[in-house]
């Protein structure tokens, strides 16, 4: 019986010491990143309703470098499953089937939420709302943060292709990869922006799709780049293009929200935003990679970012519930900003627990 035990020990912790955890922290900061693209104008958009300056441009800073969160969901997505082999059947099986069936079920218990909200409930096994149901998920995202599930999923259906591509793909193809994102994501948006045009549609590079491109950089900058080869120069040249990318983005959002008199628009917060995934990705692994951190931090870590895919799912509602909660207890004591981000933590904190029980049941622990 204790060898029983001892064997099943040594298992967790194998499959604990073969995760990577500069990815796992990667995990940590897209989640926290992707809560704080939510929180709208209690942290996200708090620029817009600031008249203090200074903290305009730190706040608006901060909402830019957020918007690195899906570009680094998909880095980490294309560092893990691009170099893996796996027949198309089981491809299907074992990840397109999981997300199909994520997309539905937690659709279908965010909506059962938000019908109990509004006294809605009698609806809800009805006929008529079954099929209004999957009609509408079948044409766009009932709960709007899900729209990257379907990105994710068009992705994964593409996954033989990019890993034939990147199979065949010499360094010289990445570094031509990266020159037209340059020119088509940082250059052409403030030539839009200078004289009021747009490129032509026909002009259109789909392989700069965030679900194409951040894959292939993550993949890229995971097994082809070695960090520990990356000159001081070209850090600190790559540190600069990150911080001129920010203040573009900054500049760019100013002079759209002037133009149209929205201060909400959103139109270039996304601006450079996988260059600065790209950043995060490549910081993160030269720090950690090779790095022993405290048994105790480096297991936070690895739960937090096991659990984060059960945190993103269930967001929406724990934002509902304790955000602007937590926020209004806090700001008696501190800001707007310092308290919406007490506020994340602790609904990551609480996302984790609720996944970890999840977890622990049948079947749905294969889906999360």
């Amino acid at each position: 019986m204790e060898d029983k035990r001892e064997n099943n020990l040594e298992v967790i912790e194998n499959k604990t010491s073969n995760k990577k955890i500069h990815i796992e922290i990667l995990r940590c900061i897209a989640i926290f990143f992707v809560i704080f693209n939510h929180t709208g104008i209690a942290g996200f958009q708090l620029y817009a309703k600031t008249a203090n300056e200074v903290l305009y441009v730190i706040f608006l800073a901060i909402s830019v470098i957020s918007k690195a969160a899906v570009p680094i969901f998909f880095m980490i997505s294309g560092a893990l499953l691009l170099g893996k082999e796996e027949s198309i059947k089981t491809l299907y099986k074992r990840r397109i089937l999981k997300i199909v069936l994520v997309i539905i079920i937690a659709s279908f218990l965010v909506l059962i939420f938000a019908m109990c909200k509004f006294n809605q409930t009698k609806l809800i096994f009805s006929t008529d709302f079954i099929i209004l149901f999957f009609k509408n998920i079948y044409s766009t995202p009932m709960i709007v943060s899900y729209w990257f599930l379907y990105l994710y999923l068009a992705f994964l259906i593409m996954l033989p292709f990019l890993r034939n591509l990147v199979r065949n793909m010499k360094k010289e193809t990445y570094y031509y990869l990266f020159i037209i994102y340059v020119i088509y994501k940082l250059i052409m948006p403030i030539i839009n922006q200078l004289f009021d045009i747009s490129l032509n549609s026909r002009l259109t590079i789909y392989l700069l799709e965030i679900n194409i491109i951040c894959p292939i950089i993550g993949y890229y900058c995971e097994h082809i780049l070695d960090v520990k080869k990356i000159s001081n120069k070209m850090k600190i040249g790559f540190t600069i293009l990150i911080i001129a990318t920010i203040i573009c983005a900054g500049i760019l959002t100013t002079l759209e929200i002037q133009k149209t008199g929205d201060k909400m628009v959103q139109t270039y917060l996304e601006y450079g935003e996988i260059i600065i995934a790209m950043y995060i990705f490549i910081l993160v692994k030269s720090i950690f990679k090779d790095k022993k951190l405290p048994k105790l931090l480096s297991k936070m870590i690895l739960t937090v970012g096991s659990c984060s895919f059960g945190i993103y799912l269930m967001e929406t509602v724990l934002i509902y519930y304790m955000l602007n909660q937590i926020i209004l207890v806090l700001n008696p004591f501190i800001k707007t900003m310092p308290a919406c981000i007490i506020g994340i933590v602790c609904i990551i904190f609480v996302g984790t627990i609720i996944t970890m029980i999840l977890k622990k049941i049948p079947y749905v622990k294969e889906l999360l």
